[in-house]
């Protein structure tokens, strides 16, 4: 590959600020557009990059990976920096080893979890790379929630009941946000997030247990 020809109007240092500005400030755009408009419609996120390629919002690898990295720092701060214990603290070998190498076990287990979506989505107009960005999209906003929970959960008065109700309400998202994307009706395509969402737990589950036999 040859190098590109050295144009007239090279980028300038404001306008790397100004980029690094919308990426990082503007609530419609970025990071906090992606975090804004994946909370009020998430197959809006996934359509513009699906069908326009558009640069509005973080792109799906990015944003995933910079949501396993916020978790793993918020875990190091919290867990390891100020020695806060709650029910998810890592208390295991194979919980170190999970967080540790968070980033790399989603990537390799994402594209499972995306086969499984796409068969269950059949005939709802959802094609395999759909199915890859949402999960990227829906996972990195639950890491990113989950991150924040992270912090706050030491310091609920019950911890327990507080971790189910979010539990319960990252599934509901889940569903909601996997079946918005799809186009057909709505029974169906709530049919085919539920179906998805419970295959994709046997899946994870089976792939845990095996990465717990390997090591």
């Amino acid at each position: 590959m040859s190098d590109p020809e050295q144009p007239n109007n090279p980028v300038t240092l404001r306008e790397i600020l100004q980029e690094t500005r919308d990426e990082v400030l503007q609530w419609d755009h970025g990071l906090p557009g992606t975090l804004h408009w994946l909370l009020r419609q998430p197959a809006l996120v996934i359509r513009h990059y699906l069908w326009q390629r558009s640069g509005r919002f973080t792109r799906p690898l990015r944003f995933l990976l910079l949501s396993v990295a916020v978790t793993i720092l918020m875990d190091w701060l919290v867990h390891r920096q100020l020695g806060w214990r709650s029910l998810v603290t890592p208390a295991a070998d194979l919980d170190n080893f999970l967080i540790e190498n968070s980033a790399v076990l989603l990537l390799l287990i994402l594209p499972i979890i995306a086969l499984v979506f796409r068969l269950c989505f059949f005939g709802l107009q959802i094609r395999y790379v759909d199915a890859l960005v949402t999960l990227a999209y829906t996972q990195g906003l639950i890491n990113f929630f989950g991150a924040l929970m992270i912090l706050l959960l030491p310091l609920a008065p019950a911890q327990r009941i507080v971790l189910i109700v979010v539990t319960l309400m990252m599934m509901m998202y889940t569903l909601w946000a996997w079946s918005s994307v799809a186009v057909g009706p709505v029974w169906r395509r709530w049919l085919a997030a539920l179906g998805a969402l419970v295959l994709a737990q046997v899946a994870n589950a089976a792939y845990l247990q095996l990465i717990n036999w390997v090591i």
